[in-house]
């Protein structure tokens, strides 16, 4: 384990990166499938 911060923030930054965009990519989903749904309704 690296203690150097800049490679530490590093990391961070891309985490928080993948995080996000698997956020989004589950938002979008769970919205198309709502959708889905309330066509079928």
């Amino acid at each position: 384990m690296s203690t150097d911060p800049k490679c530490f923030f590093i990391k961070l930054k891309r985490w928080s990166i993948i995080i996000v965009h698997s956020v989004c990519f589950l938002c979008y989903v769970a919205s198309h499938y709502c959708h889905l749904e309330l066509i079928d309704a």
